[in-house]
């Protein structure tokens, strides 16, 4: 299996179906801004998931470094140098580590053991960057204009969906009408085919435009909500030569925030329109789930499949940045000639968002 979000082989086994190799926990932990890495006590390492080797530069095999304050502090014979590993009370500790080949990095630091049975021995390290102040005022105007960029683009698309079936669509039904009534009225049967040609043809564009539109911004996601939407979505893709399942767990009339209604909308929109275009697939399955105060989000094709890591498109950047708004986990898995799967996990607060 290869994945955006790879966790690799921890080197543990399924047991019961709720070990860590599980594929929800592993897209869970793979599409994590903070570094995890499960190491021995000696601290070789044993897997990384890519924010932790983004951040450090280490491989698994490699043996964690110490940080500055550990390996300057004095210890006894036979005494644990790690302070986080003696001191497991520590909610979290804060020093330099190395990273990149003598280069040097702050992280926040926490450590765990490994509770499952057959993983003793083995821990737990969540690493995430401290930041200056500066760099995260520059990390917060970013989110904010990502949010903005993308709230200006759906009020675009709105403007012009409005206008295509405001104006648009009823001057495109005017020469409809027209057409049609001209072709009543002729005698020469060579004229009237060629009316009846161009109102057919008029009738097929009112068609397009309204999918277009339709596209733009449906308006069921306001006036129902987002499962009745996708729902639609899924039919409406459905074919003879396409089946597009979906499935969920939520009401019908469960109404969520309007922006996450319609950034997951986009999601499911951008990941179902990149799996007809280009992964050869004749199924897709569309799932919709709340959990344990979480919206879950997937699309599964049963198409050629992606050899990752790949160049990311602006599809698949599109739908990160989405989630990104949302403060959600994206995770895009994949094997070749057996399909590609795109994950959006969404936290959920009180007010439905």
């Amino acid at each position: 299996m290869h994945s955006f979000c790879m966790l690799g082989t921890m080197g543990m086994k399924g047991r019961g179906g709720q070990r860590m190799a599980e594929e929800p926990f592993r897209a869970l932990v793979d599409g994590m801004k903070e570094g995890v890495i499960v190491m021995d006590r000696d601290r070789t390492i044993h897997y990384m998931n890519p924010a932790a080797e983004v951040l450090t530069g280490w491989r698994v095999g490699e043996r964690a470094p110490y940080c500055a304050y550990c390996t300057a502090r004095s210890v006894l014979p036979g005494e644990e140098r790690c302070l986080l590993a003696q001191n497991q009370s520590l909610p979290y500790f804060e020093s330099e580590m190395a990273v990149y080949r003598g280069k040097h990095r702050s992280f926040q630091m926490s450590l765990a053991p490994m509770s499952d049975p057959g993983e003793e021995g083995r821990l737990v390290l969540l690493i995430r960057t401290v930041l200056p102040k500066e760099e995260d005022h520059k990390w917060r105007l970013s989110q904010l204009l990502l949010r903005e960029t993308i709230a200006a683009q759906e009020a675009e698309r709105r403007r012009i969906a409005r206008e295509l079936h405001d104006n648009v669509s009823q001057k495109l039904f005017s020469a409809y009408l027209a057409t049609h009534g001209i072709r009543m009225r002729l005698t020469d049967p060579e004229l009237a085919e060629y009316c009846r040609n161009v109102a057919e043809t008029l009738q097929e564009v009112m068609e397009d435009v309204k999918a277009v539109s339709r596209s733009l911004h449906p308006a069921t996601l306001d006036l129902l909500g987002i499962v009745p939407t996708v729902r639609a979505f899924c039919r409406q893709w459905s074919s003879h030569t396409l089946r597009c399942d979906f499935d969920t767990n939520i009401p019908d009339d469960r109404r969520y925030a309007p922006d996450l209604e319609l950034n997951v909308y986009r999601i499911i929109q951008e990941a179902t329109v990149n799996a007809v275009k280009h992964a050869d697939c004749t199924k897709l399955d569309v799932k919709l789930m709340e959990d344990d105060h979480r919206l879950l989000v997937q699309v599964t094709d049963n198409g050629k499949g992606l050899r990752l890591p790949a160049k990311e498109g602006l599809g698949i950047r599109h739908m990160r940045e989405r989630a990104q708004v949302l403060g959600g986990v994206f995770c895009l898995t994949s094997e070749l000639g057996r399909g590609t799967t795109v994950q959006c996990t969404v936290p959920l607060r009180g007010d439905g968002w």
